[in-house]
Parts: C-alpha cells; sequence; structure tokens
C-alpha cells in the first residue's frame, strides 16, 4: 500500500522563535506584510538569511 500525506521535507523548519513587540510596530509590520503578499515567518526568515551574508562580506 503506498503511503499517504505530504512528502517529508529535506530541510524541515523545526527550530522556533519568539519575538516581543509593541503593538504599533506588530500592527505596522502586519500591514505592510499583507501589501506585499508575504507571511510574517517567511519574511523574516529572509532578513536573517540577508544579514548573515552581507556580514560575511
Amino acid at each position: 500500500m503506498a503511503k499517504m500525506g505530504r512528502p517529508k521535507s529535506e530541510n524541515p523548519k523545526i527550530r522556533k522563535l519568539t519575538v516581543k513587540m509593541e503593538n504599533d510596530l506588530y500592527d505596522e509590520f502586519t500591514k505592510e506584510c499583507e501589501k506585499i503578499n508575504a507571511e510574517k515567518s517567511t519574511l523574516i526568515r529572509n532578513w536573517i538569511i540577508e544579514f548573515l551574508e552581507n556580514k560575511k562580506k
């Protein structure tokens, strides 16, 4: 019988990061994410990658 469900990811996201911020900052960030149609976690992950790549230069 064939396996059912979603295939396993090669690089699963298992680590969790929590950030506390003020209400007005969170609201503004959420609005900007909606404007560019991006998920908050994806945007933050991309910023971290960009930061680390710039740090290496």
